[in-house]
């Protein structure tokens, strides 16, 4: 190399803007309002007093000029240089392919990251773990996101040598790691994780349940590491051991002298409790030879000659689950991760946030992604301009790694050495709807296959020549590609990543996914709300003659989709296809056509309407596996309180922000009586017309003045809680578990306060409300996975922050519908 350091060029306003971009006056009609808004919300530069202080044109050229100039280190000319800049920058303006957020966003910048995610190692040890969230924090700080694998730390309840202490196990950790996030904040975008725990760690039901409660682990998304084994042994009807390590990584079955240890240590020692609280029961209970899951009650698993073994099918029961009513957790398939491993003898079973990038431990996902919606001529894809596309972005995706700096320096030296890049496709949808396919064909399969296939050969291709020029990635030599003697720039070269902000700055459909609605609203200035149509299908609908602004808002109150609209063109409504119209095992193979072609993971939501089964989400599950896809995320339509996006239209009074509802005159009530360590505990929970539950009253049969005050308070703020919008597991999520110095066993379980016992009430409410039933035995009730106090349906649909439209599932993260450009994961 001739030189070490890359010149910078930031954009405020004292750049020199050569004639193609001082005099493109058409970014912004390109970019429309939604993009212009992004732009300016997220990416545009601002002085210290928060004003803007570039242009798109600047940011843009800024981009493309400083990975242009890491050419000259290699001996590139000044005219290449230039040649290269233009062309750069041409890619950007014309929508045609733009990288990952933190490129567009931190070039130019002094010191900074230019990438997106980043995986962690987290090591069995104190100050391994806190190393990696003091890291963490550098890494969200400059606006990253980053995965783990929790698998190496020890089980809730082992004995901790050096302390003499009880360890608190993966979950308590991750809490730490979730804590670190929401303080850190990088401007609009706030940092998110994944975490990740083996199906065969002994804490696993612990991890599996770690969501079911709305205020926990708010920054993560959540996936379990499965196995071959596993998967098989569910499809057996068969058992599958617990492993603990010995030492370092080797893995030795759990026995159940062990696991009793275990127990004990936390009955004793209170691993895992909270300060003022009593110990949380270890998440299995052994009665001679079974193996009980303590939460519900029900078997789960076995003691086989001193072996502690799960029913694997009962686990893959909890996981589907949990995941129809919460949409936690997901699944990453850690084999097939491991068989497309570049490097053998480095571990890889994590991943990034969105699951697209399983990484290396202090590896980095270096994204970008071409617009497949600007690649149609007529109705064919124009593979020729893809070529010569493709040829300028894989070398501008390898300058990028040399231009980022940080955030850390293993992670630096990891990019240099392993120089990965994650190219991969956004505005897919939008292609099929131009060149009249339909998404959910075996036409729309054998689409994605055919321009994957070629735009990863292509990129293999243009990987091999860059290493001729520059040489080929320094880790190599212990890479799959020294056995075949193969020279390349790059470790690895494609992705689907989900696209979030880049696919509404472009105005097209994010990653691979399927149109969520072809109409949004958008909430303006004085309350009113405006209708947005989906521009393409508005070029179609104005070509073809059958565009009217009554047919735009006939579609809006059809949910935003065109079926059963008999106005429309039947060949149209066959080929524009939503998200909710697609079934579980279209979205599947969508997904398995991408994953043949791409050296990475692809990520994708497969998105499930509010009355699919849980059959459903397993059969997903199955699919998944059977066709060796690395991970998989399912949401079920209204499956969060956080309600991702309300498509209907039906009218609702929607209480504002700390108003309360005022009761009506006269309700109906239901009465309840509950044994507590305070004595018994009368309840009445009054309900509207509507059935909602609006008001509680509570009180004590015999205690002591305190304990009533106390009750009363509860219940007054139940009721608050009650009208303002919270639900019933919202209330008893708060309340469930809460200890006191007395304890009272009675038919629903062990009752610990008068909180524990006004939750017991409440959760006897809500079944009864749903079932009909006029008495319910908590016993029964706690076999079915709505003990854990989810809420599974809820009503109420979260707005976005920025705009006030709502907000919709892609790919494990959520961002707005109506595109403004807010995103979160």
């Amino acid at each position: 190399m001739v030189n070490e350091t890359i010149p910078t060029y930031t954009g405020s306003g004292t750049v020199k803007l050569p004639p193609y971009a001082a005099n493109d006056k058409g970014l912004e009609a390109r970019l429309g309002e939604n993009g212009m808004a992004i732009m300016k919300t997220k990416f545009l530069g601002r002085n210290d007093a928060g004003n803007i202080i570039e242009t798109p044109q600047e940011r843009f050229y800024t981009i493309a000029r400083t990975m242009a100039e890491s050419e000259r280190q290699f001996g590139m000319t000044d005219a290449g240089i230039d040649q290269l800049t233009e062309r750069y920058y041409d890619m950007f303006s014309s929508l045609e392919f733009l990288p990952g957020g933190r490129v567009i966003t931190n070039t130019g910048k002094k010191d900074i990251a230019l990438f997106n995610c980043y995986v962690l190692p987290v090591s069995d040890s104190i100050d391994d773990i806190y190393d990696s969230v003091k890291k963490a924090a550098g890494i969200h700080k400059q606006g990253g996101g980053t995965g783990y694998n929790f698998s190496q730390l020890r089980p809730r309840g082992s004995y901790v040598k050096k302390s003499q202490g009880v360890a608190s196990g993966p979950v308590s950790f991750i809490d730490q790691f979730d804590l670190q996030t929401a303080i850190i904040n990088s401007g609009n975008r706030r940092g998110a994780n994944m975490g990740i725990l083996n199906i065969d760690h002994p804490d696993i039901l612990d991890f599996i349940y770690a969501k079911t409660s709305e205020s926990k682990l708010k920054n993560f998304n959540i996936s379990v590491g499965i196995t071959d084994d596993f998967m098989q042994k569910v499809k057996d009807k068969s058992f599958y051991q617990l492993v603990v390590f010995e030492k370092s990584e080797n893995k030795k079955p759990l026995t159940i002298e062990e696991l009793k240890i275990f127990i004990a240590n936390i009955e004793k020692n209170k691993a895992g409790a909270d300060v003022g609280e009593k110990a949380r029961p270890h998440s299995l209970l052994v009665n001679g030879s079974l193996v009980y899951n303590v939460r519900t009650k029900q078997e789960i698993g076995r003691v086989n000659s001193g072996i502690v073994e799960l029913d694997a099918t009962k686990i893959f029961d909890l996981i589907a689950n949990l995941a129809h009513q919460t949409a936690d957790p997901g699944m990453i398939f850690l084999d097939r991760i491991a068989e497309h491993n570049p490097i053998p003898s480095q571990k890889l079973d994590a991943t990034n946030p969105c699951g697209e990038q399983p990484l290396h431990p202090y590896d980095a996902c270096n994204l970008g992604s071409l617009n497949l919606a600007r690649f149609v001529d007529g109705r064919k894809i124009d593979y020729q301009k893809l070529e010569r596309r493709i040829t300028d972005v894989i070398r501008f995706m390898d300058s990028v790694n040399d231009a980022s700096v940080g955030p850390i320096p293993e992670i630096e030296k990891s990019v240099k050495n392993n120089r990965r890049i994650g190219l991969g496709v956004m505005g897919f949808a939008d292609m099929l709807i131009s060149l009249g396919i339909r998404y959910d064909s075996e036409e729309g399969l054998k689409t994605a296959e055919d321009v994957m296939k070629f735009i990863n050969e292509k990129a293999y291709a243009v990987s091999k020549d860059l290493a001729n020029e520059k040489g080929p990635f320094p880790n190599i030599g212990i890479s799959i590609y020294k056995e075949t003697g193969e020279k390349l720039r790059n470790i690895q070269r494609t992705t689907i990543a989900p696209t979030g902000s880049i696919s509404m700055l472009a105005g097209v459909s994010s990653g691979i996914e399927p149109n969520f609605a072809v109409t949004f609203r958008k909430n303006m200035r004085g309350g009113d709300s405006a209708v947005y149509f989906n521009s393409l299908l508005e070029q179609i609908a104005k070509e073809r003659g059958f565009y009217s602004d009554d047919l735009v808002k006939k579609i809006d109150e059809n949910n935003g989709t065109l079926e059963g609209m008999l106005e429309i063109p039947e060949d149209v409504r066959n080929i524009v296809r939503t998200a909710m119209q697609i079934s579980p095992e279209w979205h599947v193979r969508m997904q398995a056509a991408f994953q043949k072609h791409v050296e990475n993971a692809v990520s994708k939501t497969i998105n499930l309407p509010n009355n699919a089964t849980v059959d459903d989400v397993k059969g997903a599950y199955l699919l998944a596996w059977n066709e060796k896809l690395k991970g998989i995320t399912v949401y079920r339509d209204g499956s969060k309180s956080v309600q991702v996006l309300d498509l209907g239209t039906t009218k609702k009074k929607e209480l504002a922000r700390g108003e309360i509802e005022v009761l009506e005159e006269v309700m109906d009530s239901k009465y309840f009586k509950q044994k507590t360590p305070w004595g018994v505990l009368h309840v009445h929970v009054d309900h509207n017309a509507k059935g909602s539950p609006k008001q509680v009253f509570a009180q004590l049969g015999k205690a002591g003045e305190v304990v009533s005050a106390d009750l009363e308070a509860i219940a007054r703020l139940t009721s608050v809680g009650l009208r303002m919008g919270a639900t019933i597991p919202h209330i008893v999520a708060q309340l469930e578990g809460i200890g006191s110095s007395k304890a009272v066993p009675t038919r629903d379980g062990q009752i610990s306060s008068i909180s524990d016992g006004l939750a017991v009430v409440l959760k006897k409410y809500e079944e009864i409300q749903k079932s009909g039933k006029k008495e319910i035995d908590l016993k029964e009730l706690s076999e079915k996975i709505k003990e854990t106090s989810i809420n599974g349906h809820s009503e109420y649909a979260e707005n976005c922050p920025t705009c006030g439209a709502k907000l919709k599932a892609d790919s494990g993260c959520w961002s707005c519908s109506a595109n403004c450009g807010f995103s979160r994961c």
